[in-house]
Order: structure tokens, then sequence, then C-alpha cells
């Protein structure tokens, strides 16, 4: 017995969803009869993915496809937060000699939710929208809770509320035929998340818990910490070690934690979550930018007292500098303050140094700043900063990447070796 073919093009989606053999469509799509429309949208219930979750390309099966089952599907449950793609519109071409079913034509869906328009409705909203290139999407009415924190990031005990059932329908049309498609989901609560923009993160109260969205511009060796960028504006991510796995230099992520303020550095620790974003969803969020400074504004900076906001470097702590004028080496410290020789810079052991350089102002005043080596960016980095000033002793360079502070005083902090130094 053949079986029906159901070939389906889905306008957003690159591929084809269920490849069709066979048959030949005329120019003219035929004129359905009802049993054929009902058996079409039959075939569209069961087989084309008219929900898909964005994040995982989990499909979310119609009330039709789910009471077909043995025993009965339950109720998908979502949980996370993520948006839903919706289909709007396909190609069928079924053939099925058995039940006579010849079936050549184009439909489209229109979408709508139980309630909507009922503010007193006990099912879940959702907000639909279509980006530039006509992908549809619906963002569920999740049940929204507030989570406070202690000072150790562990979640304060809270009432959660009950999950709520959210129900779409798609209204297919083929031709002059019209009918509901009906798609149930469980929406269970989540944590009510404010994000914000990586300059606003830095007017908020240390320990607001808030979410962000920036491109990665570094990662310590042993995943201890990390940076975002967003055009101008840095923000440093801590304790990152449970996510080593997720993210890469180049990514924009989505980040949840709480704010905090570590040595005059700007960050987000006791981190929630991170996902790797598509940045083609986030338009609004910018590449990294390079700024460029002058000498006369390190030195600006740096004879500032702790704690002074106005600065002109104040705000730009994991950002991406550079300088319009070259650097020369000056000596090694310890973390203590203390001269040590650069040959006793070890690579391999467990200390912080600080690569003292220095910088003229436009009228010739000389003044130092530090690179500070973090033993957190591994043992082959350190070593080629060494190695750099062993090779080049004092000639002048260049340093180009994350602006960094510690005891509220400016340095350079670099995540890794490559790129940060060039000899001018």
């Amino acid at each position: 017995m053949r079986k029906p073919i159901l070939k389906i093009g889905i306008a957003f989606l690159a591929v084809a969803l269920l490849a069709g053999c066979g048959g030949n469509p005329t120019s003219e799509e035929p004129v359905l009869t009802e049993a054929q429309y009902d058996y079409a949208l039959n075939e569209i219930a069961k087989t084309v993915p008219l929900v898909v979750e964005r994040t995982t390309g989990i499909t979310i099966h119609t009330n039709i496809y789910r009471n077909s089952l043995e025993p009965k599907a339950p109720l998908p449950i979502l949980k996370d937060g993520n948006d839903l793609i919706l289909t709007t519109g396909g190609t069928l071409n079924i053939e099925n000699e058995d039940a006579n079913m010849f079936i050549y034509n184009d439909y489209t869906i229109n979408w709508n939710y139980a309630g909507e328009g009922d503010e007193a409705a006990t099912t879940a909203p959702y907000a639909f929208s279509t980006d530039d290139k006509g992908v549809m999407t619906a963002a569920p009415g999740y049940p929204e809770y507030v989570q406070e924190y202690d000072g150790g990031g562990r979640p304060i005990p809270v009432d959660m509320p009950s999950p709520k059932i959210g129900r779409l329908y798609a209204t297919v049309k083929i031709g002059e035929f019209a009918k509901r498609i009906t798609i149930d989901m469980q929406l269970n609560a989540i944590e009510k998340i404010n994000f914000y923009t990586l300059p606003q993160v830095r007017e908020l109260n240390a320990g607001t818990v808030v979410g962000v969205r920036g491109y990665v511009t570094g990662i310590f060796a042993d995943w201890n910490n990390a940076g975002i960028a967003d055009g101008k504006w840095g923000l440093g991510l801590f304790k990152l070690a449970d996510y080593k796995d997720t993210i890469k230099v180049g990514d924009l992520i989505e980040v949840v934690g709480q704010q905090s303020v570590y040595g005059g550095l700007t960050q987000l620790q006791w981190l929630k979550r991170i996902k790797v974003l598509n940045p083609a969803d986030y338009p609004e969020v910018a590449k990294p930018e390079v700024q460029t400074f002058t000498h006369d504004q390190i030195k600006d900076q740096l004879g500032r007292a702790e704690g002074d906001l106005t600065g002109p470097l104040q705000d730009k702590d994991s950002s991406l500098v550079k300088f319009d004028a070259p650097f020369t080496f000056k000596e090694v410290k310890d973390r203590s303050g203390a001269i040590i020789p650069l040959e006793n810079l070890d690579p391999a052991g467990t200390a912080h140094y600080d690569i003292v350089v220095e910088g003229k102002t436009s009228e010739g005043v000389a003044f130092p700043v530090s690179i500070s080596l973090n033993y957190h960016m591994g043992a082959a980095s350190q070593a080629a900063f060494k190695q750099f000033f062993v090779d080049n002793g004092t000639k002048p360079f260049y340093y180009e990447g994350p602006l960094g502070w510690y005891g509220g005083v400016l340095n350079f902090g670099p995540f890794q070796f490559e790129g940060m130094l060039t000899l001018a």
C-alpha cells in the first residue's frame, strides 16, 4: 500500500522539514472538497512542526498529534523562558491512492491564543513578533517570581507560583477552507530577570540579580573569569568554571548573575545561567569596539583618589582600549609591591605579578602603569609576556586589550598574550 506523501515548504526554514517524492502538481491549485481539506489538515497537525522551541529546536506537538499516540502523550512542559518559532505556511504534496487523496496546495497559518484580549483569562498569554526575515515568534507568558539571594549567592526560599496552561491556536487556511488546530503546553514559573545594558549595570546596587548580553572578549585559562563587552562598555564575569564548555571568545552570550565590584572591577558573580545567542536575533547589542585614549588621560586617572568616579577611565574597566603613544618596560613587582628580577617571574606558579611599564604625557611627564599578570591566564601566556620583555628590553611597545583595576588602581588586565603587545 502506498503511504501518503506530505511535502512541506516553510518560508522561514532553510531546508524542507519533510521530504516528498512523486506527484506532479498542476500550475493551478485544485479546489479541495471539505473531506480533502479535513484529510490535509489532519496530516499537517500530525506531521508538521508548527511550533519549535527557539534555542533547542524541540517540537511542541499539536493536541491532535499527542492524542493520536497510545498512550496519549503528556503536555509538553516549558520552564526556561525560551521563545517559540511559529510556522506561518507551507506547501502540500499529498498522494494516497488508497484514500483517493491527491492534494497539491499551499496553505497559510494565522496565530492567536486562548484568552487573547481577556484580562480575566486563566490561561497564559503570548506576545507575537515577526523579525525582518519573516520569522514569527511567540514569547509565552510564564508565571514569574522574584528570587532573592544571600551574600553568598544562595537563593532564599520563596513561594513559587503555580504553572499555567498556554493554549495556542493555529488557524490553517487552504483555499476557502479554514479550521483551527489547538496546541497546549504547560508553562512552569521562571525567575523574573530584568535585563540591562552594560553601562546601566554599573548604576545598580551590589547584589542585584541582573541579566546582560555582550560579546566574550577574553577567558582566563582556568575558566575562573571572563570578560564581555557591548560596544564601548565592558563587564567582568566571576567564577566561570560551571560554564567552561559553553562559551568561547567572540560568542554573543546572555548572562544572569549578581552585580558586584571587586577591587574597582565591575562584574557579575554567582552566575545563574549563561546562554550563547544568535547575533542576528540581537542587533541592538553592539560588537566590541577598541577605544583609543591618551597618555594624558591615564595620568589623570592615576592621579585621582580612590572612589573618585569622575575620571576619564573610571568606568572603562573590562572594555577594550589602546593608547596614542607607546610604553617602555621598567620593572616587575609581586602583589605585595616588592620588586623582583624579571627572570624570577615564575609562569608555572600561582602568584600575581605586575609588569610595571612607563608612559609619558604630552608634556613629557613620566608615569608608571601596570600590566597585571593573573595566574588564571595560565603558564603559557605568562611565559609569553615574560619572554617579550626578555627579548625586547626597553624597546617601546603598544598595548591593546582589556583595561583593568585592582585595589582601586587602574591597570592593564589582559586575558592572554596574543594580540596584546606590539613593538612601536
